[in-house]
């Protein structure tokens, strides 16, 4: 569902790049490699537009930017949703730490038993 709804909000749809083809700057994403199947990415160049999509993608889960979940092993933050359809949806917010990049990276994976 979140994916539905990322996709109908922010554009006509998700494009697959392959493996080290060049990212699409703000669009959304997926790249064919293994065990990256359940992934969706936005890269941007302009900081000021990445947060601003971050707070809008949180906001339809009563989320706040300022109040992420956790943080990963390289420090950056990240929110947890459980979907209604048994998938938890990890959305981490990464700065690229030797280019201007920031990237919104969506990890989905089954939560049910």
């Amino acid at each position: 569902m979140l994916l539905t709804t990322l996709v109908s909000n922010a554009q006509i749809g998700v494009i697959t790049i392959k493996k080290n083809q060049t990212v699409p700057l703000n669009m959304w994403y997926t790249i064919h490699e293994k065990d990256r199947e359940n992934n969706i990415y936005i890269t941007f160049e302009n900081e000021d537009l990445a947060v601003y999509t971050l707070e809008n993608l949180l906001g339809q889960f009563d989320m706040d930017i300022e109040l992420p979940n956790d943080k990963d092993v390289d420090g950056d933050p990240y929110w947890s949703v459980e979907q209604e359809n048994g998938f938890i949806s990890d959305i981490y917010y990464i700065k690229e730490k030797n280019f201007p990049l920031y990237t919104i990276t969506i990890v989905s994976a089954w939560g049910g038993e």
